[in-house]
């Protein structure tokens, strides 16, 4: 029996659906966000994001698409599973991550845990390369590996990667993730007015979409979105989400955020800047219990997750999203960030050019310096070689002078041949 039917066959028995398009129904999505029981969470996962599609066009001889078998062998052949290939940038990069997953659960805290985690997220880079590895990676895949099996949790990474999500959402620019944090705001002035003027007011969000600044929640925005709200809402309301998530898509992480927002605003109103902002949005006691089960901060009431979810959907605060606008929004956005990027990417061209230039310049100048030192050395050994043949030649000329005195005068010249000698040497250096 296929993945596919033998997920099927669960969820039809447990949800009373007739086919599998009635997972697309009012009914079904209901229960979805009623939230999904543990027991059915992998065989709803696996056929609500269409991973369960991309692994049957994976199995399909029509395609070039490789199996997660074929992935990791190709992993394997290369030796990209490696703890110790430090010099490749996308495994040192996993690497360094690994440990740092969930690492208060036990699942994490042994070597098969860790094994199947790095064996995931080597195959992604492999399969997708574009992306290759992106940090936040690997919380994703290790909550699917917390509730799926091994190549169910990477056929469904692939679906939120390449389908759930927008497109370049985790590559090294992000400009879809980036796009959807302003979209996240866009909604916030048309959704929650007032708490976006005093957001205006504070300098935590610019005026208008089209001002020319970088919004100051961007920090705290991205870790919602590139972890999906992993690490920012408890392992309960996270679960809650991504079930409602990968049965309806990006616009639920719309909804979550503007909810969290929601929750926090009497907190967030009385904040007079943007480390008052960070501060509540960081603790998001709204969500969040700490250990003992108070609140982590008195200012913002807690919620269940139940409450959570409802909250999202209730049309007397938030009302509709009309895909159309939404749709126009992300442009919108995703056209200003990657205008954004593409100046971000000149300056550094600029800067690089100039810097090798500059480096090109100072070569060039220890290259004329060593020059110089070098004719100044070749010179001083050219006056030495002139000063040891004048000695020859004037050793040379007195021997010949001498000669000649002998032969005139064999009497005088012992006695005045060394003062010839002497009268030359003067009479040569006088010269």
């Amino acid at each position: 029996m296929s993945h596919h039917n033998f997920a099927f066959k669960n969820l039809k028995k447990s949800f009373g659906l007739a086919s599998p398009t009635e997972t697309l129904s009012v009914k079904f999505t209901k229960r979805i966000r009623m939230g999904v029981p543990p027991a059915l969470r992998e065989q709803v996962w696996w056929l609500t994001s269409g991973a369960y599609q991309k692994y049957e066009n994976a199995k399909s001889l029509n395609n070039d698409e490789k199996s997660y078998e074929q992935l990791l062998q190709y992993v394997k052949t290369q030796g990209l599973d490696n703890s110790n290939l430090a010099n490749i940038p996308v495994a040192n990069d996993i690497e360094k991550d690994l440990h740092r997953t969930f690492p208060n659960n036990s699942n994490f805290l042994e070597e098969e845990g860790i094994n199947s985690l790095r064996r995931l997220l080597h195959a992604y880079s492999v399969r997708n390369p574009e992306v290759g590895y992106c940090q936040s990676m690997n919380f994703l895949a290790a909550l699917l590996l917390l509730n799926m099996e091994e190549d169910r949790a990477f056929w469904t990474l692939a679906a939120i990667i390449e389908d759930l999500l927008p497109s370049e959402f985790y590559t090294k620019n992000m400009v879809g993730s980036r796009a959807e944090q302003r979209v996240l705001l866009s909604c916030l002035k048309w959704k929650l007015p007032r708490l976006h003027a005093h957001f205006v007011t504070i300098g935590v969000a610019p005026s208008s979409d089209s001002e020319d600044c970088v919004p100051l929640l961007e920090p705290l925005t991205c870790t919602w979105y590139l972890c999906l709200f992993l690490n920012s809402l408890s392992l309960e309301s996270s679960l809650r989400v991504w079930d409602a998530f990968l049965h309806e898509g990006r616009k639920v992480l719309l909804r979550i955020g503007l909810t969290v927002l929601y929750s926090a605003q009497e907190a967030l109103l009385k904040c007079d800047d943007l480390c008052g902002v960070y501060e509540v949005l960081r603790n998001n006691s709204c969500i969040r219990a700490n250990s003992n089960g108070n609140n982590a901060t008195q200012q913002v009431p807690m919620i269940t997750s139940d409450n959570l979810i409802n909250m999202s959907y209730d049309k007397s605060w938030i009302g509709s999203f009309p895909h159309g606008k939404i749709d126009d929004l992300r442009e919108k956005h995703r056209m200003k960030v990657a205008e954004e990027v593409k100046e971000i990417e000149e300056r550094r061209r600029v800067r690089e050019e100039k810097e090798a230039k500059r480096k090109k310049e100072k070569e060039k100048e220890v290259e004329e310096e060593v020059e110089e030192e070098v004719e100044e050395e070749e010179e001083a050994d050219d006056f030495v070689h002139i000063e040891k043949d004048m000695d020859f030649v004037i050793e040379e000329t007195n021997q010949r002078i001498a000669a000649l005195s002998v032969v005139r005068d064999p009497a005088a010249s012992t006695s005045s041949s060394a003062g010839k000698r002497s009268s030359l040497f003067m009479m040569i250096n006088t010269n």
